[in-house]
């Protein structure tokens, strides 16, 4: 059967990607061999090498910010308040244990590398190219070791070692660092099961040269081996490529990973080609990786900020080594900024739209984990923009460490403007309507990879909503990709997405193939109006026409009074059982629901209170269900539960609004026709 998949799925690749991937399969296979025969080929072989001073002279100056340099942003970071950190934001204790996907503590000392802290399953030290990290049957998450082999946590390290001057955290970075390098030789092990990985892995070290480059605890052995590390790295990615016909993340992981490690040895023999390679396909890849409005085609909200921050840091190493970037990719980027603003909900996160797997090039402040308002940061300096100044609110500490004190005195000089209102983004599939603290985020797009699917859910015509500037309804979010298959498709489902089920169906088959992911389905906008304040959007999408003859179409206005009215039309004929599945924030709780007003209470813990009212014979009830906000993490909340058994055609309309004192009088929010 596997056979029959790999044959269906080759016919529908081009020539030119089918031989790329028999001779990448061949050399891999001889790489293999070669590693059963005792030869590991990515080991650095010590050629002709200048003096360590020299080498680590070199590395200073590719570096954004110099070791020299780097005490300055700090103290800048600290007499600005940018420095200050938020507890509920911080991954790493002062005693050195890191904690992420909902794991419990895992100390830095004695890390076991292969091992999902999570479930307890390790994967054994073989050649990567025989770690088998896709096997559904086991419940682990080969997320985790990777997540750890980032190094990621350096960087935390490192400004906290600028911060207090305390020598031990640099020991510890350089014990970290070392054992790491003793447990997973080159090529050897999980954590080289993935070159993208690999590729963050290598910035990581890269950066720890940027905090800890003048500690003195750190000897001229320890930066040796940093530098023969590198190069290993190096040698890896260039060799094991995640090239595709259409690609994605990996891919521009790579070649920024390449980027950087050339700009880095510049000394060494190979670091040429692996400069020309990444600064002649990070030139095209922008342009492939996004639409002509900025958004990445991945399909998820979490994955354009990834996107977006490849993309920055390949521009900004460019940019301080003045290395030629094609004309129009200053354009392109300033467009994926844009998404950015756009996308922003009025307490600056991010709507959980498709996978997240909470990835980042580095982490250089500390912060909620969705809130993007950093990138704004950057975004306004680097391209003028006052209005993005507004919405950032303030200079961030990632944009320090990214653009140095100049970022921060730019940022200064620069006037505010009004930020944007309402905002459509068709090539990536996005609708935003905004009034005062009322917000709305509908998705109506493809599946990501451009309709191959990538990162995308079953959620066509979607909507994250948003009143008084607080979270009401939101996306379910992601749970994990291999942990647990039910959780993945419980990601991945229709009743995730705030969407009409019809017949308790799914609009888009799912695909096991690897991770499981859903498949195309058609989807269009049939209108959009706005004058900046709110707005109209109305969309359709065939999921269910082939199956059940039954066409889905949505409207959606924000008005003037900050409501939001959703109106639903199933076109067709027949019987049908028709449900919409509201989840909400998991701060608001159902008060009451009333049958005979065709309504329904909300209420936040700081008070403030919501309605939900619709039109009739629709049947209400509540349910327990569960958010995913952030990866491998739990949280839970209550789903508003509304459901018809009726003939088709059948219409039927939500209103979401603030909570009307007793006395004043409300209309129905609609009839059903």
């Amino acid at each position: 059967m596997r056979l029959l998949e790999v044959l269906r799925r080759a016919r529908t690749r081009p020539l030119s990607f089918l031989l790329w991937k028999a001779g990448q399969v061949a050399a891999t296979r001889a790489r293999t061999l070669a590693f059963d025969c005792g030869w590991n080929v990515y080991r650095d072989r010590h050629g002709r090498r200048p003096p360590l001073a020299r080498r680590l002279d070199l590395l200073d100056r590719s570096l954004l910010i110099s070791p020299a340099r780097a005490g300055e942003v700090s103290r800048l970071g600290n007499e600005t308040g940018l420095a200050e950190t938020d507890p509920a934001a911080d991954l790493l204790t002062e005693d050195g244990v890191v904690s992420f996907f909902g794991s419990s503590p895992v100390c830095l000392e004695g890390i076991d590398w292969s091992r999902d802290y999570k479930s307890g399953l390790t994967w054994p030290y073989r050649f990567h190219s025989r770690v088998d990290y896709r096997d559904l049957s086991r419940p682990s998450d080969v997320k985790f070791p990777w997540e750890l082999s980032r190094l990621q946590f350096l960087a935390v390290l490192g400004r906290r070692y600028l911060r207090s001057a305390r020598e031990e955290l640099a020991r510890r970075a350089g014990r970290v660092v070392g054992d790491f390098d003793r447990a997973n030789p080159v090529g050897v092990g999980v954590a080289w099961a993935c070159p993208m990985d690999c590729a963050l892995r290598a910035i990581s070290l890269i950066w720890m040269r940027t905090f800890f480059g003048r500690s003195p605890s750190l000897d001229d052995a320890f930066w040796d081996r940093l530098l023969e590390m590198l190069i290993e790295h190096g040698r890896f990615i260039y060799r094991n490529l995640e090239w595709s016909d259409i690609r994605g993340n990996h891919y521009s992981s790579n070649l920024l990973g390449l980027l950087y490690i050339a700009l880095s040895v510049p000394w060494h023999a190979e670091s040429r080609r692996w400069k020309q390679l990444a600064l002649r396909e990070l030139g095209g890849e922008l342009a492939h990786q996004t639409y002509e409005d900025g958004v990445t085609h991945e399909g998820s909200v979490p994955y354009h900020r990834l996107v977006l921050e490849i993309f920055l840091h390949a521009f900004l190493v460019c940019r301080a080594h003045r290395l030629p970037l094609p004309k129009g990719w200053a354009d392109r980027l300033e467009r994926m900024f844009e998404f950015v603003a756009g996308y922003l909900k009025p307490d600056g996160c991010a709507p959980l739209v498709g996978d997240n797997d909470d990835g980042r090039v580095q982490i250089l402040g500390d912060r909620r984990l969705h809130d993007h308002r950093y990138l704004l940061a950057i975004g306004a300096v680097l391209f003028g923009r006052g209005d993005w100044k507004t919405q950032a609110g303030r200079f961030a500490e990632e944009a320090l460490w990214l653009l140095g004190p100049e970022g921060w005195q730019a940022w200064q000089r620069l006037p505010a403007a009004s930020s944007g209102g309402s905002r459509a983004f068709p090539g990536g599939g996005f609708w935003i309507l905004r009034s005062g603290g009322a917000y709305a985020c509908i998705h109506c797009g493809d599946v990501g990879f451009r309709g191959r699917g990538g990162h995308g859910h079953n959620d066509a015509l979607s909507v994250c909503l948003c009143l008084g500037g607080r979270d009401i309804v939101v996306d379910r979010g992601m749970h994990s990709y291999t942990a647990d298959r039910q959780f993945r498709l419980a990601s991945l489902a229709a009743e995730a997405h705030n969407a009409p089920i019809v017949d308790g169906l799914e609009p888009s088959a799912f695909s096991f193939w690897d991770i499981p992911a859903v498949t195309a389905y058609p989807v269009e906008v049939l209108d959009w109006r706005t004058d900046g304040e709110g707005g109209w959007f109305r969309g359709r999408h065939d999921g269910y026409l082939a199956r059940l003859g039954v066409r889905v179409e949505r409207e959606l206005q924000l008005d003037s009074m900050q409501r939001i009215v959703v109106r639903d039309r199933l076109l067709g004929d027949g019987q049908h059982q028709v449900q919409w599945r509201w989840i909400l924030a998991p701060d608001l709780v159902i008060e009451h629901i009333d049958q005979a007003r065709r309504a329904a209470t909300l209420a936040a813990p700081d008070g403030a209170g919501f309605e939900v009212r619709w039109s009739s014979p629709l049947e209400a009830h509540d349910e327990a269900d569960q958010v995913f906000p952030s990866y491998g993490c739990i949280a839970q909340t209550s789903a508003l539960v509304l459901q018809v058994r009726s003939r088709l055609p059948l219409e039927a309309t939500m209103e979401f609004c603030p909570r009307v004192p007793p006395g004043t009088g409300t209309t129905a929010a609609g009839e059903q026709t």
